[in-house]
């Protein structure tokens, strides 16, 4: 049972392309430490949500069968996220619960992702599959987090240190989601399957979820973009119908009044002529 007791910094940033990542990662000297690994995690607060108001964390994580306990400080967020951190392994995570529990705690907020762990021996780079899209997390000193953040191609502006749990109420407001928890099953995110075909590139990318969901939106988008394109060009077709019927329409009232100006001119002149 390992325990340490440390000051965390870090930074999240968003994964647009796994593959070019898993390559940068490579080139920078890194080597994956544990493979994508299902983790679960429950945070615990009492009845009044007090370590919530106080900016505190006291998590329950199961990675790959694997239990710790963590209470983390209220952080400082600055260009990189630091909090005090205090963690140590858990036997059963069963009897944690209950302990927990009996103490006044209760479950709080759950959230779940795969994870696959990245280190240069300096430090650690993750790389998470969530319901609400894949990011990943450099852990480590602040000028090692830039040195690495500036091999993968990021910048100062990249940086998020946003918990999961804030991200998650973020991603809630933006798409109007009535989950209560960042589980996949709450989310309607599919999750990774375990017999999809791996990259070249290393075998924690083993889903294609979020590609696919980028060219359904595309090709959605494209639909729609055409019915919209399609409707303006029948609109404006009806449009000049009906202008170009109600200009006939004028001219032949523009007719037919001319014609009538000419009967009156010519009953008036055979009236003329028979008084005369």
């Amino acid at each position: 049972m390992t325990t340490h007791n440390s000051t965390e910094v870090e930074i999240k940033f968003v994964i647009h392309d796994l593959a070019t990542l898993a390559r940068s990662l490579q080139t920078a000297g890194f080597h994956q430490k544990t493979p994508s690994t299902f983790e679960s995690n429950t945070l615990y607060d009492n009845s009044v949500g007090d370590l919530r108001r106080a900016g505190e964390v006291l998590r329950l994580r199961d990675y790959g069968g694997q239990w710790r306990l963590a209470h983390k400080a209220r952080g400082e967020a600055a260009k990189h996220k630091s909090r005090v951190e205090h963690e140590t392994g858990v036997a059963s995570g069963e009897a944690m619960h209950a302990i927990l529990t009996a103490l006044g705690f209760v479950p709080s907020f759950r959230y779940e992702k795969y994870r696959a762990e990245w280190t240069d021996g300096a430090g650690e780079v993750v790389i998470d599959h969530t319901p609400i899209g894949d990011l990943g997390e450099i852990e480590g000193a602040p000028d090692w987090i830039d040195r690495t953040a500036k091999a993968l191609g990021l910048k100062e502006a990249d940086y998020i240190t946003d918990s999961y749990a804030a991200l998650f109420f973020q991603w809630k407001q933006h798409t109007g989601s009535s989950a209560l928890n960042m589980t996949f099953d709450e989310c309607g995110t599919p999750r990774p399957k375990s017999r999809a075909r791996p990259c070249r590139v290393g075998p924690w990318c083993i889903c294609r979820t979020q590609e696919k969901r980028a060219r359904f939106r595309t090709r959605f988008s494209c639909q729609v973009v055409l019915s919209v394109l399609f409707l303006l060009l029948l609109l404006i077709l009806v449009i000049f119908r009906r202008r170009r019927s109600l200009f006939r329409r004028c001219r032949r009232l523009r007719r037919s009044r001319c014609m009538c100006r000419r009967l009156r001119r010519s009953r008036l002149t055979n009236w003329r002529l028979c008084r005369a």
